[in-house]
């Protein structure tokens, strides 16, 4: 049994060949595993798969994904004092618990080449990490948002030009698509969304 087992949480999609998870409960893992909290993500961690990466303030993805796409939207009084107050550094938001040099290069050649828009250095973002907080963000902003509520709540008309993908690099699950995840997926049409 891969240590996600453990925990009650859901399939919410992938990152290249990675599962995205989604806890529902807190986990409080030994150092050489992970810890995330309810409101985290996880890529990666289960069983045989690549060590768990855990995103821990997707409100602070979701600043940094502003930030990054829409910097004249992310200038505007409103936007911009939301956004500060939740914006951190990329190294903040998530957690490359336990891995070691292998485990990042492996991750990083995912990065580079396995996902649907991949980092280039001399592309947009304004480093690895900023783009790996931009394409969760992006995701959290478009798909999750209540995980980013606080945030988002206070943008007024968050939606409003935001017409082209940037980032697109988690693949959806369909609905009713059976899984082993042990809270099922989070796009199931049976289950009712947390809040």
């Amino acid at each position: 049994m891969s240590f996600i087992d453990g925990y009650k949480h859901q399939l919410v999609g992938y990152f290249g060949y990675l599962p995205v998870y989604r806890p529902l409960e807190d986990i409080d893992g030994p150092k050489q595993e992970f810890s995330c909290p309810r409101g985290g993500l996880v890529i990666g961690g289960g069983s045989g798969e690549h060590p768990g990466l855990v995103l821990r303030d997707p409100a602070g993805a979701v600043a940094e994904f502003l930030r990054e796409t829409w910097p004249e939207r992310a200038a505007e009084a409103g936007w911009r004092k939301a956004i500060h107050h939740h914006l951190r550094t990329p190294s903040d938001c998530l957690d490359f618990s336990s891995w070691d040099v292998e485990d990042h290069v492996r991750f990083y050649t995912l990065c580079t080449t396995a996902v649907p828009n991949p980092y280039d250095p001399e592309g947009t973002a304004s480093g690895f990490e900023s783009w790996l907080c931009c394409s969760l963000g992006e995701f959290v902003f478009f798909a999750m948002p209540e995980l980013a509520r606080g945030l988002i709540e206070r943008l007024d008309d968050p939606a409003r030009d935001l017409v082209h993908v940037y980032w697109n690099n988690i693949l959806l699950l369909p609905p009713g698509l059976p899984l082993y995840a042990n809270g099922g997926s989070t796009w199931d049409a049976r289950l009712k969304p947390l809040d």
